[in-house]
């Protein structure tokens, strides 16, 4: 549809200015509309792909999990491990089985169920006694909170120290996070997102654009129309209208303005352009915020936008073949591991490995976490 100044408003440089910010803000608003509908797509065919691929991967990897979860669980009742090992091994075990739990929730029970069996023998205590003692223990740590948490809210202020750097943790440092008094505040709505919606709400109440929006519904009301196809094609086209009018999208209701007048050209006065360039910049904003929305509010789509997603077709399947390479490795590692696992000797030094690499991922953590 060509939308243009009106003859009598085109005469001034400044007019030519204004219609070519028009057609600028027109054509980004354009591409952009399309690039979020792509992203939607293209992650949707991602995660189809990912999932697929997933339990694909699964089948070869569930029986060699279950095979190492059985030899650990073999290994968990010697006499000869110590402390740290058993923990270290217990550890092992229950990530296997969860593993497993993920692909078949059966098999991960029976397996929880042997690795039950197997530390109740070396305890010596039946299953109902080892839950008996960890309902106990879990009743203890949560007195401890619950008295730990009155002792900070029974009004009781610490002593103050001379100190100059005393109180840098005290309850003052943390007032920048105390959201006491404001629980009513939206978070999810900044300032310049209330800005622009109202912005837009007045803009669309404005007497050119209700004149627009009121033209286009009583043209395309389907109530008005006999035919049932075109009755459903007009109550189509009205969502599409209702949408844009709550979105602030001008160009789609100017469009649906022009096919319910039948006409392909639409002249604007200058103050109606200056308004419809000051909607699309609004609806620009907004559209970037939707696609921060495709990708973050599922967790599937922000999962494979993160591991697979680029622009260009080719990376995406060169980051996808990358992927689907190391969990065929993930498959041999676990195969070999079980092969490797003869013996209690080599249990304990892979268990020493493990060990290191969680006190080394550990300090890395605090050394970088922040």
């Amino acid at each position: 549809m060509e939308i243009s100044l009106s003859t009598s408003a085109a005469t001034h440089r400044s007019h030519h200015v204004l219609q070519q910010r028009f057609d600028k803000l027109r054509k980004q608003l354009q591409r952009q509309e399309h690039l979020k509908c792509k992203l939607a797509a293209d992650l949707d065919a991602l995660v189809e792909r990912y999932q697929s691929c997933l339990r694909d991967a699964d089948h070869g990897h569930l029986d060699p999990l279950i095979r190492l979860a059985e030899r650990l669980i073999e290994f968990f009742s010697r006499k000869s491990l110590c402390s740290w090992q058993r923990e270290e091994l217990s550890d092992w075990i229950t990530e296997t089985i969860q593993r497993v739990q993920r692909m078949d929730a059966a098999a991960g029970e029976q397996l929880h169920a042997r690795f039950r069996a197997s530390l109740s023998a070396l305890l010596g205590l039946s299953e109902a006694e080892m839950d008996a003692q960890v309902a106990e223990f879990s009743e203890y740590v949560e007195a401890a909170f619950e008295e730990a948490f009155r002792s900070t809210d029974s009004g009781t202020k610490p002593e103050t120290s001379d100190d100059p750097q005393g109180d840098l943790f005290g309850d003052e440092a943390f007032t920048l996070f105390d959201d006491e008094g404001d629980t009513d505040h939206d978070w999810t709505d900044t300032p310049k997102d209330v800005d622009s919606r109202e912005r837009t709400r007045q803009l669309m109440d404005g007497t050119w654009a209700r004149r627009l929006f009121r033209r286009a519904a009583q043209a395309l009301h389907p109530d008005r129309e006999l035919d049932p196809l075109q009755r459903r094609h007009k109550q189509t086209l009205m969502q599409q209208l209702l949408v844009a009018r709550e979105q602030g999208d001008i160009i789609t209701l100017l469009t649906l303005h022009g096919e319910a007048v039948g006409s392909d050209e639409l002249a604007l006065a200058e103050t109606e352009m200056a308004q419809a360039c000051e909607l699309m910049e609004i609806r620009l904003e907004q559209l970037r915020e939707e696609r921060n929305g495709i990708i973050h509010d599922n967790p599937l789509r922000s999962l494979v936008y993160q591991l697979f997603y680029s622009t260009t077709r080719k990376v995406r399947e060169q980051r996808f073949k990358a992927w689907e390479r190391e969990m065929r490795a993930d498959v041999q590692d676990v195969a070999q591991l079980y092969a490797q696992l003869r013996n209690l000797g080599i249990l304990k030094g892979l268990l020493a490995d493990r060990r290191e690499q969680r006190v080394f991922s550990s300090i890395e953590d605090m050394i970088f976490g922040f």
